[in-house]
């Protein structure tokens, strides 16, 4: 199953109509959106998506009925967070704000969904579309030319501890993860 999710769509009905584009070129199976829809006029653009929409309403959601009016006429499940899903014999669970995750995130999750995590200046990384970025926590550590010099910061400076490293980009591209297959290596022999 693929599924595509957004986030924070903050009533940008150019961006919303270019995702639901997108998500109907790459033929996702589902869409969750992790909240902030903030109008109404949001979810109809959305009403061109191929696949059906679900999701969780975030802080910015003030037009509450409007809101829920909108997502029953267009068939769409909006609920406040968590939400829970079991889809292709995974566990998500969705909320907006990802510190709602905890008491709700547990071990029988297989995937956490979550918005709400921009940063102020975010809209500021346009100016290095096509770098890599370097960043640890919830801090940009830096902007960098290439792929290995942003690695070779990160581990210069936090060594084993976990950082990322990403490519500066407008649009992200949608990735199929196939689900892992598993063989029993005493039922079928070594291959």
């Amino acid at each position: 199953m693929r599924i595509g999710v957004v986030s924070d769509t903050h009533n940008n009905l150019k961006n919303c109509r270019r995702i639901a584009r997108l998500f109907n070129e790459t033929g996702v199976d589902a869409v969750v959106h992790t909240g902030d829809i903030t109008q109404a006029k949001t979810l109809a653009v959305f009403a061109a998506l191929d696949a059906p929409l679900y999701g969780v309403y975030g802080n910015n959601d003030q037009e509450r009925d409007a809101l829920d009016s909108a997502a029953r006429e267009l068939g769409f499940c909006f609920r406040d967070p968590p939400i829970e899903f079991a889809w292709s014999n995974r566990r998500i669970i969705v909320v907006h704000d990802p510190r709602d995750l905890t008491g709700a995130l547990g071990p029988e999750h297989d995937l956490a969904l979550h918005g709400h995590t921009y940063k102020k200046g975010l809209s500021e990384w346009t100016e290095h579309v096509g770098q890599h970025v370097l960043v640890k926590g919830d801090e940009v550590v830096g902007f960098f030319a290439s792929y290995e010099a942003a690695i070779t910061e990160g581990y210069g400076r936090f060594g084993p501890d976990p950082f990322l490293v990403k490519q500066v980009s407008i649009i992200e591209q949608t990735h199929f993860v196939p689900a892992p297959r598993i063989i029993d290596a005493a039922l079928h022999g070594p291959s």
